[in-house]
């Protein structure tokens, strides 16, 4: 547990470090590309177009480090990615634009592993479960619909309200009627 607010208390220290750092950076770069040069301007009698030259110069700087900061964060994580997933014989490819996703074969199993947003590293295996039937009291009706299993509504004595979705109408009814069953209750 220690560790773990150790790490959240990096995580807003780092948080804080880069908030003072971008407001330094933001008012020197006011300071130089418009404050100075208004100053020019107003005392010295210079050309007017240094203020739309400096203004220019600060919107060049301010946009123009946007794509530069993407790219340079999908470099640096496709590059940390791949030295962990590509060994195991995955194959790494762009995903959402920005992020990183990695298809194959990692012991005899389809895997599809990816990166993005959050950081969230989502990690997906083609496994046979062999499940004839799944049993819930949260999932909506709808969505069996949507994903083409049957759902059967069964009023538990012990735990209310059981929806089951299966493929096999027969098999649900048989397992919901058998002791198994009873006993899980």
């Amino acid at each position: 547990m220690s560790k773990l607010l150790g790490e959240i208390g990096r995580g807003y220290a780092r948080g804080g470090v880069i908030t003072i750092a971008s407001t330094i950076i933001m008012f020197s770069l006011i300071c130089v590309l418009i404050c100075f040069p208004l100053w020019l301007v107003e005392r010295l009698d210079a050309p007017q177009w240094i203020l739309f030259l400096s203004g220019g110069l600060l919107l060049l700087i301010l946009f123009g480090s946007i794509p530069i900061v993407l790219i340079g964060t999908y470099r640096v994580r496709k590059k940390k990615l791949d030295n962990v997933f590509l060994p195991l014989g995955v194959i790494g490819d762009r995903y959402q634009f920005f992020f990183r996703q990695y298809n194959g074969r990692i012991n005899g199993k389809e895997v599809a592993i990816r990166f993005y947003r959050g950081p969230v590293l989502e990690i997906e295996v083609a496994v046979n479960t062999q499940a004839n039937l799944v049993a819930s009291q949260t999932r909506p009706t709808g969505l069996s619909n949507l994903i083409g299993q049957s759902s059967m509504l069964i009023d538990n004595p012990v735990l209310g309200p059981v929806q089951i979705y299966t493929k096999d109408e027969g098999f649900a009814k048989n397992w919901y009627s058998s002791l198994m069953w009873r006993s899980i209750c």
